[in-house]
């Protein structure tokens, strides 16, 4: 038996207002690749308790997952790609194939790299950073 009438009315409504939520919340949230694009400079330390006393330190993340580097005493920047997980965290790979891998912290113009290291290295030494926008 077909329904009509003010039940059938109610029940699209209810679809099309549940379909619109879950669009409208699907939509509401950022992507952390995209909020990290730009150029972000600042100072890397081998402490998160040395500050802002570190080495100069430039990385600008690109569309596409690209990134560039340029750090104390390179000449040449380093290029690779990005990639950002679900629980900030933070997956750099150089054009040599190098990794370095940690978290990092954003806010609106204040960007924190947190022990930034080579995953495959144990004697890799981690990095903390603390970058500004622009």
């Amino acid at each position: 038996m077909a329904t009509s009438g003010p039940y059938r009315l109610r029940s699209k409504a209810a679809v099309v207002l549940t379909t619109t939520a879950v669009l409208a919340l699907a939509g509401c949230g950022s992507d952390p690749a995209e909020e990290l694009t730009g150029r972000w400079t600042g100072t890397c330390t081998d402490s998160p308790a040395s500050g802002h006393y570190g080495k100069p330190f430039t990385i600008e993340f690109k569309d596409g997952s690209r990134y560039t580097t340029l750090q104390y005493r390179q000449s040449r920047p380093d290029e690779g790609a990005f990639w950002v997980g679900d629980d900030n965290s933070l997956t750099l790979t150089d054009s040599d194939g190098d990794v370095l891998a940690g978290t990092f912290e954003l806010t609106e113009n204040r960007l924190s790299l947190n022990s930034i290291a080579d995953p495959g290295n144990a004697r890799s030494r981690p990095s903390w950073c603390t970058l500004t926008r622009g």
